[in-house]
Order: C-alpha cells, then sequence, then structure tokens
C-alpha cells in the first residue's frame, strides 16, 4: 500500500486527529509516526499490545481505536482478493472450509 493512500486513508486521519487531541505537535515526525502505524493497521491489524498502548496514549478505548481502522482494512483487503482472482478463489474455498466446521 503506497504511502500516499495510507496518508489520505479515514483511519490516518482519525489518529492525526486523536494525536492532536492527545497534545501531540502538528509536525513531520507525528505524521510520519501516523503513516506507520496507519500502514500496519490497514494490511496487517494491530496486536493486542499495540492497541491498549495506543489507546491510552490517545485518551480512546481500545474498542474505539479497533473499530476505527477494523471496517476500512476490510474493505482493503477485500479488494485486494477481488483484484487477485486466484486469492479470491482461495478465499471462498477456505470459506467453505469454515462454514462446515
Amino acid at each position: 500500500m503506497s504511502q500516499e493512500l495510507v496518508r489520505h486513508s479515514e483511519f490516518a486521519r482519525w489518529l492525526l486527529r486523536h494525536c492532536l487531541l492527545a497534545g501531540y505537535a502538528d509536525d513531520a515526525q507525528t505524521h510520519g509516526s501516523v503513516i506507520i502505524v496507519a500502514s500496519i493497521a490497514l494490511s496487517d491489524g494491530l496486536s493486542p499490545e499495540l492497541i491498549a498502548d495506543l489507546a491510552r496514549t490517545l485518551a480512546v478505548t481500545e474498542e474505539e481505536l479497533t473499530a476505527a481502522y477494523t471496517g476500512e482494512m476490510r474493505e482493503r483487503m477485500t479488494a485486494e482478493l477481488l483484484d487477485h482472482p486466484d486469492l479470491a478463489a482461495l478465499d471462498a474455498q477456505l470459506d467453505m472450509i469454515a462454514r462446515s466446521d
């Protein structure tokens, strides 16, 4: 995912807004940190430890933080699957296996 796409993502905007509300400077370091965290969140998700630390730092709940990125992460993952038919077929097979358990 390109840095430009991440920078303009809903989650990056949400994250930056909450960084500023928490008292972080509107500077290159904050913007760089936002891009890094948003990139990880939107591609791989955030670990429970990072969610807890980040939520505490931003004075939001872990649920608010998780909700802020999971929808967009799922949309991006779905679009990527649809762009790669071989992965879409694999996803459909895995869904069938999961439902049969």
